[in-house]
């Protein structure tokens, strides 16, 4: 038997979650949702080939293509993702990309890519634009990302009405590190922007430095752009060492999949108090980071990093 998740609640390790309601074809109704089984296993398909490959020598994506979201809009299946030119030891930079599918399963890239560039020099984002979340907002897009000058990491947002064409906003970066804090580096998380009580949530990223003591902490603004840290120290403590945290809205609770090391899922109910609660399995060998879960073909599916490419896995029973 399938139990509602509010009966299910932290005493226990695993459980099925129903309802989840997070970027799904608009065909879908909450009724129509298969189960989410956290004790079932993600299962790389197609196996050991990845669906969003690096593009060939001297391309804006020949080095790496990684961190990937998914927006589902109108049947169609969104798949925004970062990409690596060159090492940046060579001058390398990371910019954004896009690429489609009518399924979820085959994808073809834009051929207008990079969507989003990095900055003039000098600029905030002049080395990286990249780790994309996009959420949509009244009649527009809004796509949150970290950005990079050098020195600091910070977010930013950019714009757009039809998911292809964006416009960096005037007041970015909209949320600044704090040097000196345990959040001197930020990044965005494959997240989409959460409506509580009319305001809006940002869960990002924090670090001392690049990719140690990571923790996790909420933003929260009335209009999208002006973001406020809701406290100062992280709302799932560095020691965690989260990384990158792909949470996903199961109506008024929540559930992230980590990029740390077990990759535990934790849940809220109020995105300011985490509880660890079981722990993801996948039959990729060396799986990174994770996007948000949607549903393509009647399954709950992500796609993921894997060594420089982006892979693709099905929610399946053991």
């Amino acid at each position: 038997m399938i139990l509602p998740y509010q009966q299910r609640l932290p005493r226990v390790q695993s459980w099925v979650l129903c309802g989840l309601l997070l970027v799904l074809p608009h065909s879908l109704s909450a009724e129509e949702l298969p189960p989410f089984d956290t004790t079932q296993v993600w299962v790389e398909m197609p196996p050991n080939r990845p669906v969003i490959d690096r593009g060939p020598a001297g391309a804006w994506d020949h080095y790496a293509v990684d961190n990937p979201f998914v927006l589902v809009e109108d049947g169609t299946y969104y798949c925004f993702f970062e990409a690596q030119d060159k090492p940046f030891n060579q001058g390398g930079h990371e910019r954004m990309g896009l690429a489609t599918s009518a399924d979820g399963i085959t994808w073809k890239k834009w051929a207008q890519n990079p969507i989003l560039d990095i900055g003039p020099p000098g600029a905030w984002d002049h080395v990286v634009a990249k780790l994309p979340t996009v959420t949509k907002h009244k009649d527009r897009y809004y796509l949150f990302y970290s950005g990079r000058d050098g020195k600091t990491k910070q977010i930013g947002i950019a714009t757009s009405t039809d998911l292809k064409t964006w416009t960096k906003h005037p007041e970015n970066p909209v949320l600044q590190s704090r040097p000196g804090e345990w959040d001197t580096l930020l990044s965005t998380h494959p997240s989409p922007i959460f409506e509580r009580d009319g305001h809006y949530y940002l869960l990002f990223r924090g670090m001392n430095q690049k990719t140690r003591q990571q923790g996790l902490n909420v933003a929260v603004s009335t209009d999208m752009v002006h973001w406020k840290r809701i406290q100062n120290e992280p709302v799932i403590p560095t020691i965690e060492e989260t990384g990158s945290l792909a949470v996903a809205d199961l109506g008024g609770h929540y559930l992230g999949l980590s990029q740390a090391a077990g990759r535990p899922y934790w849940q809220s109910n109020d995105l300011l108090t985490w509880k660890k609660s079981g722990a993801a399995e996948f039959t990729g060998k060396k799986v990174d980071t994770v996007s948000n879960p949607f549903v393509s073909n009647g399954k709950w599916t992500i796609v993921y990093e894997q060594q420089d490419r982006i892979y693709r896995a099905v929610l399946q029973p053991r």
